[in-house]
């Protein structure tokens, strides 16, 4: 099959390839995964120029586009970029028009004018058209909803990485009621599992057992959650260990209050702040269980980066979370928000066979979170979106997740 993947956002700070592919790794390492099923794959990304170039037989095509600009509003970004924005359309349009393609897969739900004018140059061409939601919500405003739904109006199947967030869409009727709403993973990792002592050793991390958190301090990731769970397990579980690495620091003073009205904890939690994403696959390797708090969660990156390392995730059972543990089939879901049904949960799974249950977090990657697996979903959703072409014309999907 003939796969072109198009991701047409990118960070304005970004000015070499290789900064725009370390940034948006998920495009590259899928377009791997399906060529390794034996598709042939054209990337196509947005950049600051054109250019063209061919890497382990990947071809990879930039296309000059407006980038995204950080602190000015959605709106604000497209009335400044109007004109450019027209531009950058028809040149995505002659691009693709070009092309020898069975099946397009476009990262984003929510570039509506863009998507809209691709479907209208395609609508002759028999390829199967997908989207994939990364995030974003439908418009509350009637004439931007109307041109949302345009964008997706001829979609007949739609992937998204929670169940909640395909019901937000779902309810406000943009679908068609025959249209098709799958659950994949939003993105994977290609982290692989190994040796937690020898990680430990490299990491300077200890624990029996280690805790790891990861993300941002603030509200929503709900730090403080983890912190009043560590205190009931450090007080059965005295070796253990908590660390947290972390973005920013919003809520790092009131963390530390709180720790110091906790002296019994003080030795065992430890704030590294941030690390570069290059080490952390030793920090999730160092790790036996990874804390997961959140209150709100469209994928969770660190969740899936955590279980390829094997780490036994403990999360808040939000619909996107419970869906990565296979509904606590690899791992623990707690309430939202509750730290001692969190703290409960874990002792009650207990401090032995750690190594067994961590084989099993990697083996349970592999087989439903891992690229291959994410290939293979989105290599069924193409060969059913061009059957239906065969028999009935231009079969168009999306699918969940925006890159």
């Amino acid at each position: 099959m003939k796969i072109c993947l198009l991701n047409t956002c990118f960070d304005a700070i970004l000015q070499s390839p290789s900064e725009l592919h370390h940034q948006y790794r998920h495009p590259r390492s899928l377009a791997q995964a399906l060529m390794n099923r034996g598709h042939k794959v054209t990337l196509i990304q947005g950049f600051h120029q054109n250019h063209e170039t061919t890497e382990n037989n990947l071809e990879i095509c930039h296309i000059k586009l407006p980038a995204f600009a950080h602190g000015v509003p959605s709106l604000a970004r497209r009335a400044i970029a109007y004109l450019p924005a027209m531009a950058a359309r028809r040149r995505i349009t002659r691009f693709l028009s070009s092309r020898d393609m069975d099946a397009l897969h476009v990262f984003g739900t929510c570039l509506w004018p863009e998507m809209a004018a691709i479907a209208s140059a395609l609508h002759h061409h028999p390829v199967a058209f997908s989207f994939s939601y990364h995030g974003g919500a439908p418009a509350r405003n009637s004439f931007i909803r109307n041109i949302q739904a345009k964008s997706l109006s001829r979609a007949t199947s739609l992937f998204f990485p929670a169940k909640d967030a395909a019901d937000l869409w779902r309810k406000t009727g943009i679908f068609s009621p025959e249209t098709d709403i799958q659950i994949v993973p939003e993105v994977s990792s290609e982290f692989q599992r190994r040796s937690r002592s020898l990680s430990q050793k490299i990491s300077g991390m200890s624990g029996a057992p280690l805790f790891l958190w990861v993300g941002r301090l603030q509200e929503t990731k709900d730090p403080m959650t983890a912190l009043r769970a560590f205190r009931k397990i450090h007080a059965a579980w005295p070796s253990s260990r908590l660390y947290f690495i972390y973005q920013n620091d919003d809520l790092l003073p009131d963390l530390k209050i709180w720790l110091k009205k906790n002296e019994t904890l003080a030795h065992a939690v430890s704030f590294l702040g941030y690390i570069p994403y290059h080490d952390m696959e030793i920090m999730y390797n160092s790790a036996d269980f990874f804390l997961q708090t959140s209150r709100s969660e469209i994928g969770s990156n660190a969740t899936v980066e955590a279980m390829a390392c094997g780490a036994v995730p403990v999360t808040s059972n939000l619909p996107s979370l419970t869906f990565l543990l296979g509904g606590g089939k690899a791992g623990y879901l707690f309430p939202m928000g509750d730290a001692e049904a969190c703290a409960n949960v874990i002792l009650g799974s207990g401090e032995s066979r750690l190594k067994t249950r961590s084989l099993a977090i990697r083996s349970y990657f592999e087989a439903h979170l891992s690229y291959g697996a994410i290939a293979r979903a989105y290599e069924r959703a193409f060969d059913n979106a061009l059957r239906n072409t065969s028999r009935h014309g231009l079969h168009v999907m999306t699918s969940g997740g925006d890159a």
